[in-house]
């Protein structure tokens, strides 16, 4: 009976320091998430079993003990750490994505981001929870010291009793089952949209249903460009909304002079989509102008068989994330990233941008030697990804560098130059080579980036603007300056095949900007950064774009620039919601 009596109060105990610890865990998560509600029912069983369950295996044995010590304190940091990300960079973190993130370099990005240095300073308890939560549950390895067991308890209980007086998430005008569950719940089972069993499209919505990968025709201008080699820059991370003369005060955005420059002469598009916000998935997208990966050849293999030579350049590590597998299947036979490159002699020993016009130049020229075959070079710059590296800060300082939206923009500014100096370099090499022209230049960028707009951060976490609408200009002196209406990161490859004259090998959802085209109708997802599926999907659809959060409960109608938004009635939101998790299970992005 003593023992029974003992399991209770243990168990009871316990189930009472699992739920303020969860309750505390929701009021940080979703401080700024309104829509998001407080305490459920299912957090507070949760809290229960788990007392029951840590009690339990400690009656049983002294490894049960252990055991159960482990398993809070992991269960404990993860759901911590996901409260944190979310406040951050506003996405969440899944039991799908846990290695992807706590293996990844992570750390050591987040801590030189000021957002984060405020969180941690604004949060001081919250950020030293996982080793209160430890410290507190070592008393289970003492099952016959029950006297630590209640000091270290009530030190947890006073330690968790100042967030009882902290605001909690206010509830939705609408409870719906979306997002009424448990945290835990929420960690361990992907967030889906619902689709009833008897789910219907409407008639104008068939069609998407039906989209198929098909093999782009060529255009009128096919194969103008013919033998001519090709240069793709692109900026990290550089939304269309980061530019001057975007929208909105100018001095609160990048100037790039050299961009400017190629603007009147060059093929533009005046809304360029990357679709899914992450690196990854935008080298996925150009390459092989599908949302998923398909299994090789992609794109390049056509130009390899043309007889190009195909270089990928950067200063960022190409194995941090699995870009190296996507490069390599798209068909690149030189792969040059950070650990192949030497530091530039005033950066201190760390490789930045700067490193491309010295020992990346110095690379391309031992890889092109002086010979009949056109090349494909496509070169990423790195310093503007979290944290927002800028190489000589005492030159580009027009933005506040202690900011980390001002950091960013002066690294935006600093990449500008120094693709400036580059496309010089290569321009004549180009002509050391034996070319006649200058190559084919194309500029854009992988995504964008947030920076607290609509109250979203950092990329992959949303389907906005911010993150998703990207620059695109094609220069070539033989090309005529013109401007498609609109066009995705799909479209970039088919255009160079068709202008170059090279049969496409791989059908895909993209086209040429120079063939006829149709409306716009592509699926936007966030691109699953730390989750097994999406907790943001969208639709571009003609002039419209309906953009779905999972998290938030939200489903909002705007024009393609995120304007004149409107929240869609529950009817329409449910709809919406099964509209969108149907497509993103036919195109496998789930």
């Amino acid at each position: 009976m003593t023992a029974l009596l003992t399991l209770g109060l243990r168990a009871g105990a316990l189930g009472l320091l699992h739920g303020l610890l969860i309750r505390w865990l929701r009021q940080v998560k979703y401080a700024h998430a309104p829509r998001s509600l407080p305490t459920t029912w299912g957090d507070s069983g949760g809290a229960a079993l788990g007392g029951l369950f840590c009690a339990g295996l400690c009656a049983l044995h002294p490894l049960g003990a252990a055991a159960a010590v482990a398993l809070v304190t992991l269960l404990g940091f993860l759901l911590w750490l996901d409260a944190a990300l979310f406040r951050i960079f506003t996405f969440e973190l899944g039991s799908g994505g846990v290695g992807s993130v706590v293996l990844s370099n992570l750390y050591r990005e987040v801590v030189q981001m000021s957002r984060a240095r405020d969180f941690f300073r604004t949060e001081r308890a919250f950020a030293l929870l996982p080793v209160a939560v430890l410290v507190t549950h070592l008393g289970l390895l003492f099952p016959h010291h029950l006297r630590l067991q209640l000091a270290l308890g009530l030190a947890l209980l006073a330690y968790l009793i100042p967030s009882l007086g902290q605001r909690a998430p206010a509830a939705c005008p609408e409870r719906g089952a979306a997002v009424r569950r448990a945290l835990l719940h929420d960690f361990l089972r992907p967030r889906r949209p619902l689709i009833p069993p008897d789910f219907c499209p409407r008639p104008e919505h068939a069609a998407l249903l039906a989209q198929r990968p098909f093999m782009p025709p060529p255009s009128a201008v096919h194969g103008l460009l013919r033998g001519s080699s090709v240069v793709l820059l692109t900026f990290e991370s550089l939304g269309a909304a980061h530019l001057a003369g975007w929208r909105g005060d100018d001095r609160a955005r990048a100037r790039t002079p050299f961009l400017d420059s190629l603007r009147t002469g060059a093929v533009t598009s005046r809304h360029h989509f990357c679709l899914a916000p992450l690196t990854n998935l935008a080298h996925t997208a150009l390459y092989s102008s599908r949302p998923a990966a398909p299994p090789p050849p992609w794109s390049l293999a056509a130009l390899r068989g043309a007889g190009y030579k195909t270089l990928y350049l950067t200063t960022a590590v190409t194995g941090h994330y699995g870009l190296a597998a996507i490069l390599q299947h798209a068909g690149f036979q030189h792969i040059i990233d950070a650990p192949q490159l030497a530091p530039h002699p005033q950066d201190g020993g760390q490789v930045t941008d700067r490193a491309l016009l010295h020992a990346g130049l110095a690379r391309l020229r031992e890889l092109l030697p002086q010979d009949d075959a056109p090349f494909f070079l496509h070169v990423h710059a790195a310093n503007t990804h979290v944290p927002y590296r800028v190489a000589e800060p005492a030159r580009f300082a027009r933005h506040d560098h202690a900011e980390d939206r001002g950091r960013f923009l002066n690294g935006v500014e600093e990449t500008d130059a120094l693709f400036g100096e580059l496309w010089a370099a290569l321009r004549t090499l180009a002509r050391e080579r034996g070319e006649a022209e200058a190559p084919l230049l194309i500029i854009s960028s992988d995504h964008g980036q947030s920076f607290g707009e609509q109250g979203y951060f950092s990329h992959g976490s949303a389907v906005s603007a911010e993150q998703l609408n990207v620059p695109l200009l094609l220069v070539h002196p033989r090309l005529a300056p013109r401007r498609a209406e609109s066009s995705t990161h799909f479209d970039v490859l088919p255009t160079v095949l068709d202008l170059v004259g090279v049969p496409p090998l791989l059908p895909g959802l993209g086209g040429s900007l120079f063939a006829p085209r149709g409306a716009l109708c592509h699926l936007l997802w966030d691109g699953k950064p730390s989750r097994a599926t999406s907790s943001c999907l969208g639709l571009l659809l003609g002039e419209r774009k309906y953009a779905l959060d999972l998290i938030r409960d939200t489903c909002v109608e705007s024009d393609l620039e995120d304007r004149n938004q409107l929240q869609l009635a529950p009817p329409e939101r449910r709809y919406f919601a099964a509209l969108l998790g149907t497509l993103a299970q036919l195109q496998g992005v789930q």
